[in-house]
């Protein structure tokens, strides 16, 4: 299923937010199982950026260090936001890019206004938190 992104967008062709909704089928009615991510890295960044650009806390998503390397572009996109009543977004999402490696996983993405990245995300107690953001620059854009 396709849904939307809080802090960036996809073409009306791209495949957006994929979603895996589950429904149980009985003989005399549907139950709602629920949905599940089915790119939960890329909805992880997603809800960073989110919070960022809206002055939410972002403690147990990210290091002080990744918001810090994201401060920048996202206090840009805030200000360009700022004139409008349209809430701060990061563009359209270019590319992105999951490899996992053990309890780390890399993710790469790319998007209009908020550059491209490459994002660690480390397994602590067993909750995803994004340890590193890497500016890329304009290169892979």
């Amino acid at each position: 299923m396709k849904d939307e992104f809080k802090s960036f967008f996809a073409c009306g062709s791209c495949e957006g937010q994929q979603l895996d909704w589950t429904i149980r089928i009985g003989p005399d009615r549907i139950d709602d199982l629920g949905m599940t991510s089915a790119a939960p890295e890329l909805d992880l960044i997603d809800t960073l950026y989110d919070r960022i650009l809206n002055a939410k806390p972002v403690t147990d998503l990210a290091s002080p260090a990744v918001v810090k390397a994201l401060e920048s572009k996202t206090e840009a996109v805030r200000k360009e936001a700022s004139g409008s009543d349209d809430p701060p977004t990061l563009g359209m999402l270019w590319d992105w890019k999951v490899a996992v490696e053990g309890q780390r996983t890399k993710l790469w993405m790319s998007t209009d206004d908020g550059g491209s990245y490459l994002f660690t995300i480390d397994t602590v107690a067993g909750k995803p938190r994004i340890s590193t953001a890497e500016d890329l620059g304009a290169r892979l854009k």
